[in-house]
C-alpha cells in the first residue's frame, strides 16, 4: 500500500479541482463523496484566513482490492495521524480513479484521492504537517491488518519501532521477513535497508506547479503591459525572451517562503530517524551537503535543485539556501553523529 500526500496553495486549487473532475490518463474517475464546488469552498477559506495552504490531497494506492469497510479504516487512521478535527469528512471530496497496471490485476487499478480542507472552518487551525514516516507507518498497518503482502519503504525502523510500541496486538514478522528478503538482494544490512521511491516527492511537484503557473502570470502580465504601450507583437515578444530571466528570478523570489517551510516539514518528519533526512531531502529536491576540507565540525548547507525553464533557456541550476541547522533549528551535533 501506498499513501501520498501533498498540500495546495490557494492559487493552485484549481488545477486539483480540475485533477478531481476530469479522468485524465486514467481509464474511470468515479466520485465517492462530495462534489467539485468543495474546492472553491477551501479555496475561499484559506483565503479568509490568510493561510498559505487551502487543501490537503492524500493518494491513496493498496495495491490490492478493499471494502468500503477497509478504505474507511485506512482513512481513519490517516486522519487520527494529523489530527483532523470531527466532522472533517463530511466536507471531504474523494474521487476513485481506475488505472492500467503492468500486471493488470483488478486491485492495483484502484486508487482514491482525498482532498481536505488544511483549515479547520471553527477554530482556525491548520491540520498537522505531512509526515512520510507517518503515512508508512499507517501502509505497514492496514498491510498486517488486511493480510495484504508487506512492502519495506524507506523508514522500516521507525514502522516497526511504533508497530511495536503502539499496536503490540499485531505481529509484524511478515514486515520482518520482507525488510530481510529486501536488503538481501542489495546485499546490505536489514536495520540499513531504504527503499527509494519510484516517483518524485509530491510536494517538490507542487511547488514547481505553484513556480510555473506564477512564472506563466508573470510573463502574460509583462507581454501585456507591453503590447498596451503600443509595441507590435514581434518586438513585445523579443523584449518577453530578454525579460524572462529576471522575472523568473523575481517570482523565485516571491516563491522562497513556501521552499523554507516546505524545508522545516521535512526535517520536522525525521527528527525521530535523522539518517533518513538526506534521502528525504534529496527526493524533495534538495541536496545536503558538508565542506569536507573545513572538518567534521562544518555546519552542513543545503542547496535546492532547481527545474529547467524551456521559456528562457535556462538550463537546470542550483540555489544555495544556507546553513541546515540555521534554516530548521536542527542541532549540528546531533546530525554530524547520525550521518558519520
Amino acid at each position: 500500500m501506498m499513501l501520498k500526500t501533498e498540500r495546495f496553495v490557494p492559487e493552485d486549487v484549481g488545477n486539483l479541482k480540475a485533477y478531481f473532475i476530469d479522468p485524465g490518463e486514467n481509464e474511470a474517475a468515479t466520485w465517492v463523496i462530495g462534489f467539485p464546488e468543495l474546492f472553491d469552498y477551501m479555496q475561499s477559506l484559506a483565503q479568509g484566513y490568510h493561510k498559505a495552504y487551502a487543501v490537503r490531497h492524500q493518494m491513496i494506492s493498496p495495491g490490492e482490492k478493499l471494502s468500503e469497510q477497509e478504505w474507511s479504516r485506512v482513512l481513519s487512521l490517516f486522519l487520527n495521524e494529523i489530527d483532523a478535527p470531527d466532522g472533517i469528512e463530511d466536507r471531504m471530496a474523494i474521487v476513485e480513479h481506475e488505472k492500467a497496471r503492468a500486471d493488470n490485476t483488478g486491485g492495483a487499478r484502484i486508487h482514491r484521492h482525498f482532498a481536505m480542507e488544511e483549515n479547520d472552518p471553527f477554530s482556525t487551525r491548520t491540520l498537522k504537517a505531512p509526515n512520510y514516516m507517518g503515512n508508512e507507518f499507517i501502509s505497514r498497518i492496514c498491510e498486517l491488518e488486511f493480510g495484504h503482502p508487506s512492502i519495506p519503504g524507506r523508514f522500516n525502523q521507525y514502522a516497526l519501532r511504533r508497530l511495536r510500541e503502539e499496536r503490540p496486538d499485531l505481529d509484524p514478522t511478515p514486515l520482518v521477513e520482507a525488510i530481510e528478503e529486501a536488503a538481501a538482494l542489495v546485499g546490505v544490512d536489514p536495520e540499513k535497508y531504504c527503499a527509494r521511491s519510484a516517483y518524485q516527492d509530491a510536494s517538490f511537484q507542487a511547488f514547481k506547479r505553484v513556480l510555473k503557473t506564477r512564472l506563466d502570470r508573470a510573463s502574460k502580465a509583462h507581454l501585456q503591459g507591453l503590447l498596451d504601450q503600443g509595441t507590435d507583437e514581434d518586438t513585445a515578444q523579443r523584449a518577453l525572451k530578454d525579460a524572462l530571466p529576471r522575472i523568473r528570478s523575481e517570482v523565485i523570489t516571491e516563491t522562497l517562503p513556501g521552499l523554507h517551510a516546505r524545508l522545516r516539514e521535512i526535517v520536522a518528519s525525521c527528527r525521530q530517524d535523522i539518517g533518513a533526512l538526506p534521502a528525504a531531502l534529496d527526493e524533495a529536491g534538495f541536496t545536503l551537503r558538508q565542506d569536507a576540507e573545513r572538518g567534521p565540525e562544518a555546519p552542513y548547507f543545503v542547496d535546492y535543485r532547481l527545474p529547467a525553464c524551456p521559456a528562457s533557456g535556462d538550463p537546470a541550476r542550483t540555489m544555495k539556501m544556507g546553513a541546515l541547522d540555521r534554516l530548521a533549528r536542527l542541532d549540528r551535533a546531533q546530525l554530524s553523529e547520525a550521518l558519520d
